[in-house]
């Protein structure tokens, strides 16, 4: 046999196992993409409102009030609904001072504006009054606490009530005298 048969023999043999190893790496490559590989399609989603608008139609007034000659009293103003869907302010005194509530006292009234039915949270603050002797203890907002969650009407609105408790003492200043209110509504 002369060397060039066998030369050819065994190229013509390695040909085909490299043409058979080929053919097998394919067959894996085509069966690893089609079984090792899997595809869902699923959705997005994205919620777009119309902003929150807050506005103060009135503002919390504790009245007048005669101070104490000694101790102290606190007032307490708030604002309940009644059976009807209507509410009233209250306002009640209490301490061991002689302060006399002269009236013409109300609620701090806002309304909030945004998409109809929508959920919201709710919380207010009165802020100290910066004068001796006037103590902001406590803000309500629709009831009797400072947080609440509302749900606006059918056309994108809802009233809200503010009230509070403040103590006055002995040393008041007098005068008539304001402090910040703090409404704050959010998506919760």
């Amino acid at each position: 046999m002369n060397m060039h048969a066998i030369h050819h023999r065994h190229t013509h043999h390695l040909e085909r196992v490299v043409l058979m190893v080929g053919v097998l790496v394919a067959m894996m490559l085509c069966a690893g993409s089609a079984y090792g590989q899997a595809q869902a399609n699923g959705t997005g989603n994205v919620e777009v409102h119309d902003q929150l608008n807050l506005n103060e139609i009135s503002p919390i007034d504790f009245g007048q009030i005669d101070r104490p000659t000694t101790g102290s009293n606190t007032f307490e103003l708030y604002w309940i609904l009644n059976g009807r869907g209507w509410g009233t302010t209250t306002l009640t005194t209490s301490g061991g001072g002689d302060a006399t509530h002269l009236g013409n006292e109300q609620h701090g009234r806002y309304m909030i504006r945004g998409p109809r039915r929508q959920v919201v949270q709710v919380t207010a603050s009165i802020a100290p009054f910066n004068v001796p002797g006037i103590i902001v203890e406590r803000t309500f907002v629709n009831g009797r606490s400072d947080t609440q969650i509302e749900q606006l009407d059918g056309t994108g609105y809802r009233r809200l009530r503010v009230g509070g408790v403040i103590t006055v003492t002995s040393s008041a200043a007098l005068g008539a005298h304001t402090t910040d209110v703090y409404v704050t509504a959010n998506f919760p």
